[in-house]
């Protein structure tokens, strides 16, 4: 994903009670997690820190405070996830997938090839193919 609408009044919301440097943290998690299209992968900390550039001890006890206040952690607290980002993702992808269809059809209707109004995405796949 390389685009993502910010809504300016959810952010600060979100991020009201939160230290300048707990956001910046916030703002990197926000774009790790939604340019990997997955989860924050916390099952090696000092990697973790290591991509955000976190060095300090107050850094790394504003890492840790971000992650326990706005993600949910599995059991093994090796996996970090956002459900309001996880959406997003899940969006993105949809939309995509829609673009990619709508752009099958057309080609093939230009190709006087003619689609059944309920073809599924694999029988207009088949089709192009």
């Amino acid at each position: 994903m390389h685009f993502v609408n910010h809504n300016f009044t959810d952010i600060d919301f979100e991020t009201k009670h939160m230290s300048r440097v707990e956001k910046t943290i916030y703002f990197d998690l926000r774009s790790l997690y939604l340019s990997e299209e997955k989860p924050i992968d916390g099952s090696d900390m000092d990697l973790l820190q290591r991509r955000l550039s976190v060095k300090d001890e107050d850094e790394k006890a504003a890492l840790a405070f971000v992650l326990k206040d706005k993600f949910t952690s599995s059991k093994a607290g090796k996996q970090y996830n956002q459900p309001a980002w996880d959406k997003t993702i899940k969006d993105y992808k949809f939309q995509q997938i829609s673009i990619a269809l709508s752009d099958m059809t057309k080609r093939l209707r230009t190709a006087g090839i003619t689609i059944e109004a309920n073809a599924g995405m694999a029988a207009i796949r088949e089709l192009y193919i």
